[in-house]
């Protein structure tokens, strides 16, 4: 089992404008994958609730438009922006064109067990509902972890 639909992470709280350039960047980048750092303040434990207030476009890396890939620069780049802004790279997501919004076996190998990652699924009819996940720390399996979005008034 790589992953379960049963929401047992830590919850996630996303400012609307991040959720909605996230979005964006899955429709602009359509059919290809696209991929970026989620920035907040840094957690005070690794299963203390995450915010993601910014999220930072990347450059897609990999030579299969169905793959996503970020180079040692383009992380390096991310997490010196996220410092110049007084915050931490909290997770990074990246889109799953025509697929479901569930990790990979690739995902999984790419990831860290205390990082968010969110999967935006997107088809010709645009964006669908993202999912958050994080990895146990076995780095077995994803759990899902609850995705709250900010009213822009709060």
């Amino acid at each position: 089992m790589l992953s379960t639909d049963a929401v047992s992470g830590p919850p996630i709280r996303m400012a609307a404008s991040a959720f909605e350039m996230l979005a964006r960047h899955a429709r602009d980048a359509f059919p290809r994958e696209c991929c970026g750092a989620l920035l907040g303040p840094v957690p005070a434990c690794a299963d203390e609730r995450r915010r993601v207030d910014v999220v930072l476009q990347a450059v897609n890396e990999a030579n299969d438009a169905a793959r996503y890939g970020l180079g040692a620069e383009a992380v390096r780049a991310l997490d010196a922006e996220a410092r110049a802004r007084g915050l931490c790279v909290v997770g990074y997501y990246h889109s799953h064109p025509d697929g479901q919004p569930r990790p990979s076996v690739l995902d999984r190998d790419l990831a860290w067990p205390w990082l968010v990652y969110v999967i935006q699924p997107v088809d010709d009819a645009g964006a669908a509902e993202p999912a958050a996940w994080m990895l146990e720390q076995g780095r077995r399996n994803f759990v899902r972890c609850p995705l709250t979005v900010d009213d822009p008034e709060d």
